[in-house]
């Protein structure tokens, strides 16, 4: 049983975004699952890579595309992808020094920054992108995200 079901209220009517945030959720989902059946390390830490590599393949995605429709929040958006990428990294690098273990806490802030970055941040892009026309290429071109694989 999953502990977050897909379902339209999440949809934020970019298709390729909504696909990225149901293989984000998927992926928490699995994490979760590996959590309560106390799985060993190697599998959590398999999961968890595989969480954060996508999670930053999906921000550059994003950036990309608030370059492309100069998104006038674009640079709090990042901040907020940043903020996650450094905060989920650190909690890695506990968990695989030893100094921690996954616990019901890290669990619980992936859940919720998921679900709210989507309801909230996601969502008030995709208007913006829903109401604009793209930036002409050669103004988006030299400001792109790159995206960066975390991989320990």
């Amino acid at each position: 049983m999953s502990v977050i079901e897909w379902n339209d209220s999440y949809a934020v009517g970019l298709p390729e975004i909504d696909e990225h945030h149901r293989h984000l959720l998927s992926l928490f989902d699995k994490t979760y699952q590996l959590f309560l059946e106390k799985k060993h390390r190697s599998e959590l830490e398999e999961v968890i890579d595989e969480l954060i590599n996508y999670a930053t393949y999906h921000f550059a995605v994003e950036e990309r595309l608030m370059a492309e429709y100069r998104y006038p929040q674009r640079s709090a958006h990042q901040q907020l992808h940043a903020s996650f990428i450094d905060r989920i990294t650190t909690q890695q690098l506990d968990f695989y020094s030893g100094r921690t273990t996954l616990a019901l806490e890290l669990v619980v802030m992936l859940r919720d920054w998921i679900l709210n970055h989507i309801l909230e941040a996601d969502r008030a892009f995709a208007v913006q992108i829903h109401a604009c026309e793209p930036a002409p290429a050669e103004e988006t071109e030299s400001n792109q995200a790159v995206g960066v694989v975390i991989t320990l």
